[in-house]
């Protein structure tokens, strides 16, 4: 009646209806109904397969487990094009068909383009041809409702427009699955969503050939290159071509199959290098394939069109970040206000061109995959906007940089380090950019900033060749940045080692420096200079008027400067070099006790490992322990890498001395691991010293224990070490050593370790006990370390 099918009158709330009329509605219901009901369709309609699916267990496994959980019954697959949604999605109908009465149909909506015909193409996939009278929904409702079917709705995006219309057939039919596949999620109530990534693979093409040939993407490629080219071998090298192939192509299943199809033409090492051109130029694809999916960049393309004006412009300037980027970032390049450029994100990422990825105590960040960013890139030229977003990204990374110098050192250098490393590929991008427009300003000041970052995170080569080259092409550049670039390259050389280098650097960057009038800058040089001087033999005394220099040039500033604080640390160990005791620890105890106000966890460390190695020359071990371990700490909570050798070294020198040399040796590998990783030097040619007969004992005499040291990962060596400081703090033996029993040379007190015993009873440390004997300091601690081993204790305590 309310439809107007059934002619009505209506008086006082009750319908009248005509005989004749009720007949003919009647006959015409009958027909209708028989018409849809009858014949009962056969089960399942689901196309084969084209070829064998490799991997996607899990994601399986989830949509298995969603679809059969109860109360759950519109499940969507989403992802970039290409990823393998419609492969998968056929997969998962495929086992569980026979769990519903009436099967599993499929649903190509790829051809459809008006929202309005989706019905249509359900009804048609379904055999539903005869809806009679009744409006198409309410026809395909009748006919579903009774049944218990699955019903796969294959490349939603392009019609997305017609999601209401598909809940509402899942609301009016109990029991109707649906499981759709659409680049942009349904956004509907009801709707479950499965991410389907692209396949993993391999961290690096240098993995061994085993873990390689495991890969999902790998397996895969030699699948479908086998299907072409049953003859393909492969040899580990054959492995590493193909791993940089997958690794290229983003793990993208559809660029992986169109890649493999060449494989009766090209080797995998003449594909890879052919690889960018063949991905975008159709001609050899299969020729089933949708037209839309005949290259990487069509499927990319395909999505890109879908896009509004706006979202196109956005999408096409996100291409010039390499390895991602945050909101700010977003915000910077493309001129937008914080809540429509996150609007404009969130389509993206329900686009499937744009992913958020997930970093721990970090905000929300987004990645394009290296396919889809070359596309964007490309469009980006094209538009004519290259150049003028480039500008952008530069100018906001060199901004970047510059406020997270200003504010590095401190509470928050982890995090500070953490963003830099994050965001590198797109400094270096930065700094590519002011090469190629010829700024060397801008390259220096870029380059200058970025040298502490690679120097706390142990990237020294990359620092020394980045500077070297922006010092060359700055030769007209101002001399404020030049001096700053000249400095830090210096230092850099300095930590490998190469001294003679660093300090003609250091002294070329001072007139530079000086005709700046930058008393900071001038300051922060010389205590370069200094830090590089004091570890000269008969050049300390230069580096104590160097460093009290700096002192007094920015010593009134408050809060204290970092610099400042560490200038008189450098000074306190000097003083003690030189012998005077009470002076030395007295600065370096003022520095400690600035460094803890300011939260500086770097200076904290560098702190505690020369208060360490003060008590270990004294020969209390409980205490030099304790501030190993507590500068291990600190280092470990500013984030950084480089300077772990050195507190790492003093403590290989302690558990020597305490006679555990297996123990030591591992210690020593470990410094060697950090050494290798960063390119810094720590102590020349470490040696472990033993006691025993008064001999030293050096690295290959235990290859095991250096070995098993040098392969620790880095955080495991932090651990490891710490663990080691603690015991020895407490009086206990260190872990790793229960099966080592502490090597004690045999024999009575000689006549010098007794001299040496009588001081060390009235409180004498080493450097006095030195002075007394007439003996070198080193002298000295050989000496403690024999009358501990043979009198069996750890400390003079």
């Amino acid at each position: 009646i309310a439809r107007g099918d059934l002619p009505a009158t209506k008086h006082a709330g009750v319908y009248r209806i005509d005989r004749d009329d009720l007949a003919r509605y009647r006959s015409h219901s009958w027909e209708t109904d028989h018409a849809i009901l009858a014949p009962r369709p056969v089960l399942s309609s689901l196309p084969a397969l084209p070829a064998l699916l490799i991997g996607r267990t899990d994601e399986s496994a989830a949509a298995r487990g969603l679809l059969l959980r109860e109360g759950v019954r519109l499940v969507t697959l989403t992802g970039p094009g290409g990823v393998g949604k419609t492969s998968l999605a056929l997969q998962i109908a495929t086992e569980i068909a026979g769990v519903f009465d009436d099967g599993a149909f499929f649903v190509d909506l790829s051809p459809v383009r008006d929202p309005q015909l989706v019905l249509s193409a359900i009804a048609q996939a379904i055999g539903l041809r005869d809806a009679g009278r009744r409006a198409l929904d309410e026809a395909i409702v009748a006919f579903l409702r009774p049944r218990e079917f699955l019903l796969v709705l294959d490349n939603c995006e392009q019609v997305i427009e017609a999601a209401p219309r598909i809940a509402a057939l899942v609301t009016a039919c109990p029991s109707l699955h649906i499981l759709a596949t659409s680049r942009i999620p349904l956004r509907v109530r009801g709707e479950y969503r499965l991410v389907v990534d692209p396949l993993p693979v391999p961290a690096s093409a240098q993995e061994p050939a085993g873990l390689l040939a495991q890969s999902e993407a790998i397996r895969l490629f030699l699948e479908r290159a086998r299907a072409v080219y049953p003859a393909l071998a492969t040899t580990e090298h054959d492995l590493r071509a193909i791993a940089s192939i997958c690794r290229r192509l983003d793990g993208l299943p559809l660029a992986i199959e169109l890649a493999a199809a060449w494989s009766a033409l090209l080797t995998p090492r003449d594909l890879l290098t052919r690889l960018s051109d063949r991905m975008r130029r159709p001609g050899g694809e299969p020729r089933d394939l949708p037209s839309r999916q005949r290259t990487v960049w069509e499927t990319i393309a395909w999505s890109y069109d879908l896009l509004a004006p706006e979202e196109q412009d956005l999408f096409r300037r996100l291409a010039v970040f390499v390895d991602g980027f945050d909101l700010a970032a977003v915000i910077a390049i493309a001129g937008l206000p914080a809540d429509t450029a996150l609007e404009r994100l969130g389509g993206l990422v329900e686009q499937s061109l744009l992913r958020r990825v997930e970093r721990s105590g970090e905000g929300a960040r987004f990645t394009l995959l290296e396919t889809v960013r070359e596309f964007g890139w490309q469009q980006l030229r094209t538009q004519g906007q290259h150049d003028h977003v480039r500008r952008l990204h530069a100018e906001y990374f060199l901004n970047l940089a510059e406020q997270i110098e200003s504010a590095l050192y401190g509470s928050e250098m982890r995090q500070h380090l953490d963003r830099l490393e994050i965001e590198h590929p797109n400094c270096l991008a930065a700094l590519g950019y002011f090469v190629e427009i010829g700024d060397a300003t801008r390259e220096l000041r870029l380059a200058g900033m970025l040298s502490e970052y690679w120097y706390y995170r142990g990237q020294i080569a990359e620092g020394i060749a980045a500077l070297q080259a922006a010092l060359e092409r700055g030769d007209a550049a101002p001399p404020g940045p030049r001096a700053r670039v000249m400095s830090e390259l210096g230092f850099l050389h300095w930590a490998t080692g190469a001294t003679p280098r660093a300090l003609s650097l250091l002294a070329s960057s001072m007139p530079l420096v000086r005709q700046t009038g930058d008393i900071d800058r001038l300051a922060q040089i010389q205590f370069m200079w200094a830090d590089v001087l004091r570890n000269q033999q008969g050049r300390e005394t230069e580096a104590i008027a160097l460093l009290e220099e700096v002192v007094e040039l920015i010593g009134d500033r408050q809060p204290p400067l970092e610099l400042y604080q560490s200038a008189l640390a450098d000074l306190g160990d000097l003083w003690l070099l030189r012998g005077e005791r009470e002076r030395g620890v007295a600065l370096l105890k003022q520095a400690l006790g600035l460094f803890q106000n300011a939260a500086n966890q770097l200076g904290i460390g560098m702190t505690h490992v020369r208060l360490g190695r003060l008590a270990r020359q004294d020969g209390v071990t409980r205490r030099a322990a304790a501030h190993y371990g507590k500068s291990l700490r600190a280092y470990r909570g500013a984030g950084i890498v480089t300077h772990v050798g050195v507190p790492l070294a003093e403590l290989g020198r302690l558990v020597a001395a305490s006679g555990y040399l297996e123990l030591a040796t591992r210690i020593a590998g470990m410094v060697q691991a950090v050494s290798d990783r960063t390119g810094a030097t720590f102590d020349g040619n470490w040696t472990i010293a033993q006691t025993h007969h008064e001999r030293e004992v050096s690295r290959q005499d235990l290859p095991a224990a250096f070995e098993s040291g040098r392969a620790l990962p880095f955080a495991e060596t932090l651990s490891e070490a710490i663990a080691i400081a603690d015991a020895l703090a407490g009086g206990n033996p260190p872990p790793g050593a229960a099966g080592e029993k502490p090597a004690r040379p045999a024999g009575p007190l000689s006549s010098r370790e007794r001299d040496v015993l009588a001081l060390l009873a009235q409180r004498y440390t080493a450097p006095e006990i030195a002075d007394q004997l007439f003996i070198s300091v080193r002298t000295v601690e050989r000496h403690v370390s024999n009358v501990y081993d043979k009198l069996g204790v750890r400390s003079r305590r």
